[in-house]
């Protein structure tokens, strides 16, 4: 009976998580790269840089030097560094990407790109299939399924899944070490399982540690911890967090000669960032350091499908009726989104780019979301008919999004207010009362138009911020990443050489000032985020000069039928008198 439910739950596996990785292929392959992408492989490649260093020459001064990338997700970014790094399987790989017809498979950055944000997916698949396992055996073949398939539907995860290492693998790491954490609560504890556990998830994400805790919290709270059972927590909890900075100190070269300065570094880059970021959720213009109270209630009502906002309401309601109907796991995924809240209103936090940094309370909604269906399918007696009607539902609110489906805002929103057409362009990343592609992963796209213009080279070219989501893919671009014996150079420096594109808007700014034309004409390209800098040609003041610019191309997206643009092509004129 055990083997034909485990064949079982392996076919209803493969069969879901096949359809969901030949939709992120598909789309993975129309994307370019992201803001934070060159970065996040830059710590990587310093992580293997410095296990080699560490090896042959402890006493290094490099070893001393810590650069913000290095404080990232080691668990993914060297594994993805190690894919860009080796050559030969890339052209390997670019045989079969040959079917696609939107890659360039002589682009081997391209090649390397894709094949990271892949096996992003194929990683997330492995770590899901024990998830599913466990659910199966737990809650049941149908519970695992569905939930899996709930899951993948959730556009802001299969979005970010399509690009994001960091926040994408903890949602789903913490997951994991969250749920079996979760069933062991009142029983004797495998202390080394669960700081290994912890210590992975730590491994994506150093602030991991800050939600962890909340488990032991949990535990505590919930299950009315008495004396004795409270001196095993404490022990329980000092054991699996010391295993867990000790698996993280293993797996994180950069951290090996210097472990306490390290540490304190990490702590305060990932519990102090610097970013004062404007973000724009429904026309209103919110700083990173100065968020509301409701900033996250808000976006989580904007960015999820209104049936998981629905359910997880519901469920509250639930609960409190009847708490001793639902297992532990429900119980701490209310906890938990309910804290989180309260914690974001007293704490004031930095926040910014909507729910991206929260992307981990997702498996938790999608939980509650499963057993509250079911629940009500059950007493609807109407033959999985609620269920069908909501994956239709689900498929429905985000077709036509395509490569973009983090962009995702629901019914909530009116999507004619998105995006549009600036009434004075002057070059700014667009107008609208929402952020669209604020990571920029249409650049590749917005790229090939430009070079389905027969005359684009007849005119200079401005890359506006993120100038590499467009460079990278530039064709006459051919030393973005130096290359030496044909292995790619982990470098700081993005080595720009062509006269005629502007990688920053100071070299534009210079050229204009200099130019003895009266009139001048040029290209540029920028992603959707009204307010953010763009291509900064606010800030040019270069005296009797007057610029506008018109929109020639977009790459644009459908949500629920509404055309939403993500990317500009302008051509701009500058006249000066």
């Amino acid at each position: 009976m055990i083997d034909k439910l485990k064949n079982s739950s392996n076919t209803y596996f493969l069969i879901v998580y096949l359809v969901y990785l030949i939709h992120q292929i598909y789309f993975i392959t129309f994307g370019g790269t992201t803001w934070d992408e060159p970065a996040s492989i830059l710590g990587g490649g310093k992580q293997i840089y410095k296990a080699l260093l560490f090896v042959q020459s402890i006493n290094n001064p490099a070893l001393e030097i810590f650069s913000r990338p290095e404080f990232y997700g080691p668990l993914i970014f060297i594994p993805a560094v190690l894919i860009t790094y080796f050559h030969a399987p890339l052209i390997y790989f670019s045989n079969f990407y040959k079917i696609f017809p939107n890659v360039n498979t002589e682009n081997i950055f391209e090649i390397a790109l894709i094949t990271r944000h892949i096996f992003l997916n194929i990683y997330v698949g492995v770590v899901l299939y024990i998830i599913f396992r466990e659910l199966s055996e737990k809650k049941g073949l149908f519970f695992s399924t569905f939930f899996l398939s709930l899951l993948f539907l959730v556009p802001s995860f299969n979005g970010h899944l399509m690009f994001n290492f960091a926040d994408s693998a903890l949602a789903i790491q913490f997951f994991l070490a969250s749920y079996f954490y979760i069933q062991s609560v009142g029983k004797e504890k495998n202390n080394l399982f669960f700081g290994i556990l912890f210590g992975i998830t730590l491994l994506t994400r150093l602030n991991a540690i800050l939600f962890l805790l909340t488990l032991s919290f949990y535990e505590l709270i919930y299950k009315k911890v008495d004396k004795y059972r409270f001196k095993q927590l404490i022990s329980d909890s000092l054991k699996i967090y010391s295993i867990a900075i000790l698996i993280l100190y293993i797996f994180t070269p950069s951290a090996w000669r210097y472990p306490i300065r390290w540490l304190n570094e990490a702590i305060i880059v990932q519990f102090n960032h610097p970013n004062n970021v404007r973000s724009l959720i429904n026309g209103e213009v919110i700083s990173a350091y100065e968020v509301p109270w409701h900033y996250l209630i808000s976006w989580f009502s904007y960015k999820l499908p209104v049936i998981y906002i629905v359910c997880v309401l519901f469920a509250y309601i639930l609960y409190v009726r009847n708490r001793r109907k639902y297992d532990n796991y429900f119980s701490y995924s209310l906890f938990l989104i309910l804290l989180l809240n309260v914690f974001f209103i007293i704490l004031n936090p930095v926040a910014y780019d909507g729910i991206r940094h929260y992307l981990f309370l997702i498996p938790l909604i999608v939980y509650i979301t499963t057993q509250v269906l079911i629940d009500l399918n059950s007493v609807l007696k109407i033959k999985n008919l609620l269920i069908f009607i909501v994956i239709s539902y689900l498929v429905f609110t985000q077709y036509g999004l395509g490569p973009f489906k983090y962009t995702y805002l629901n019914e909530f929103v009116d999507e004619a207010k998105i995006t549009y057409d600036c009434e004075i362009n002057i070059g700014q990343p667009g107008c609208g009362d929402w952020e669209t592609d604020y990571w920029g992963f249409g650049g590749k796209m917005l790229v090939r138009k430009l070079e389905d213009n027969e005359n684009y080279r007849d005119y200079k070219i401005q890359f506006c911020e993120p100038q590499f989501t467009y460079s990278m893919f530039y064709k006459d671009v051919n030393n973005y990443w130096e290359l030496e014996n044909g292995q790619f150079v982990f470098d700081d420096q993005y080595p720009f050489t062509q006269d005629k594109i502007f990688f920053n808007s100071d070299e534009l700014f210079n050229f204009i000032e200099n130019e003895n034309n009266s009139e001048i004409k040029f290209l540029a390209l920028s992603y959707h985020r009204p307010l953010a800098s763009g291509c900064n040609f606010q800030n040019m003041n270069i005296p009797n000069t007057e610029y506008y610019c018109e929109t020639k191309e977009n790459v644009k997206a459908k949500l629920r039928g509404t055309e939403i643009i993500m990317n500009y092509l302008y051509e701009c004129t500058i006249q000066k008198y």
